[in-house]
């Protein structure tokens, strides 16, 4: 089915696109204008969020967005800049800050929001074994550091140096899903632990069926 937005003067959009879809709201970036806009779960137009620009409560037109699960708080991220920022469904911005010391670099290659009181930044890293970059850093709602993730390379599927430039592509609330360089799905749980249970890699897949984990 189509879900039709509704068109107004102030929510006309030209090219759209779709970061977060849940049971209450849509959250949509006008790429063309640089435009956050929040909409109802039927297509019914919200309000605007935050605007283009460098000052408090402002974005730059590179973003990635999410809402927490219950739909109250709207989390904007620069993609090359690090600036990050926390909004109520009103639009208005309640956290602000940089977090470029944390994750060690400012470009955001993605970000997850899937506790209420945790969400977690996954920054690009670079084909460079020798910078010390944190995979997944996890921030509290008021954009706090709350915890730094990288995979435990002390298991032998895992290499340091080919799987350096690992991505998050999934996280289930008990484990998160990495894709390697060398197109390799790893499964870790919370604690950075190996789970042997589930590996795919270029087509051919491991997965234990008696002690399935996905």
């Amino acid at each position: 089915s189509l879900l039709e937005l509704e068109g107004t003067v102030e929510s006309y959009t030209r090219s759209p696109k779709l970061m977060f879809f849940g049971k209450l709201f849509l959250l949509v970036h006008d790429e063309n204008q640089r435009q956050v806009f929040l909409f109802e779960r039927n297509g019914k137009f919200v309000r605007k969020v935050g605007n283009l620009g460098n000052g408090p409560g402002e974005y730059s037109g590179e973003i990635l967005g999410t809402m927490n699960s219950e739909e109250s708080r709207i989390l904007i991220c620069d993609k090359y800049s690090g600036r990050v920022t926390i909004y109520d469904t009103f639009g208005e911005p309640l956290f602000e800050r940089n977090i470029t010391k944390e994750i060690g670099t400012g470009n955001v290659k993605g970000l997850l929001w899937n506790k209420d009181s945790v969400f977690e930044i996954i920054p690009h890293r670079p084909f460079d074994k020798n910078i010390s970059y944190n995979k997944v850093v996890q921030f509290d709602s008021e954009i706090n550091l709350h915890n730094k993730i990288l995979p435990s390379i002390t298991n032998s599927v895992y290499n340091p140096y080919t799987d350096y430039n690992a991505k998050v592509i999934a996280y289930n609330n008990h484990s998160y899903f990495w894709e390697s360089i060398c197109d390799t799905i790893f499964q870790f749980d919370e604690n950075n632990n190996f789970i042997p249970a589930f590996i795919y890699a270029s087509g051919k897949s491991s997965i234990d069926t008696k002690n399935p984990s996905i």
